[in-house]
């Protein structure tokens, strides 16, 4: 779980996303981001082949075949956690991509406080992956993702409402709620 949770706080690169591209937007304009991207990604990969090694301890010393593999998929609790990953890892790529836009069309921010705030949930997000990982290993996987599924159920219960004003009349006169 913990070496699960490490390798998925990689997500938290969409925090950097969110912090670099509305910079290279105002900068440059729109159609300058899709041209850096591919960029900085080649330097990535080249930086990657370089620092990284093979390690020839790890090697399994019989061939696995891709039947050998595929033999998991007829266990009914891997579907059942495949099914919870895809909701928990896709919820949190689709709130990363789409908090920028809340922000802008709902509060009225400039791309880059809007940006900045949605940086604020991307970063921890990911990185939380790694103590999410933690306490599946201590506790369980199953019991650690129903409480992040409830969890974020209430939280995107509570973001589901847009700004709004509420007034309620008492006997001291109008209240108003924003």
């Amino acid at each position: 779980g913990f070496a699960m949770g490490v390798f998925g706080a990689g997500n938290a690169g969409a925090a950097l996303t969110k912090l670099i591209a509305p910079a290279i937007v105002v900068a440059y304009g729109r159609n300058t981001v899709p041209h850096v991207y591919p960029v900085a990604m080649l330097a990535t990969a080249i930086l990657f082949w370089f620092f990284s090694y093979e390690d020839r301890s790890h090697r399994v010393a019989s061939q696995v075949t891709l039947r050998d593999q595929l033999q998991v998929l007829k266990d009914p609790n891997v579907w059942k956690l495949c099914q919870c990953y895809s909701i928990v890892v896709g919820g949190y790529v689709a709130l990363a991509r789409w908090m920028t836009e809340y922000y802008v069309s709902e509060y009225g921010f400039g791309i880059r406080s809007a940006a900045l705030l949605a940086a604020f949930f991307s970063l921890p997000g990911g990185l939380l992956r790694a103590a999410g990982g933690w306490l599946s290993d201590r506790w369980g996987a199953h019991r650690v993702t129903w409480w992040v599924l409830w969890v974020s159920s209430a939280c995107l219960f509570i973001m589901s409402y847009p700004q709004s004003n509420v007034t309620l009349n008492t006997l001291a006169g109008p209240v108003t709620f924003h």
